[in-house]
């Protein structure tokens, strides 16, 4: 159905809980526990605790040569 409808289903690998807004130390537990390379974390941007530490996450990625993309922007 999705895919009539041009749409892509996307599982994650990784999910924060950000949603739960469960704390900044435990947001930050969370991401570097489970990310990976060919992972995808799931995101939420109206998720205020995780937009705190979206820059921490992304410094910690890049260090880690892992590549940071959109659901989008991942190859079919």
């Amino acid at each position: 159905m999705a895919r009539s409808l041009g749409l892509t289903t996307v599982f994650w690998t990784n999910d924060p809980g950000d949603f739960q807004n469960p704390g900044d130390q435990v947001l930050q537990a969370r991401y570097q526990q489970h990310l990976r390379p060919g992972g995808i974390v799931l995101l939420h941007d109206n998720a205020p605790e995780m937009l705190d530490v979206l820059r921490d996450f992304l410094r910690y990625a890049r260090a880690r040569g892992v590549t940071l993309t959109t659901v989008g922007g991942l190859p079919k």
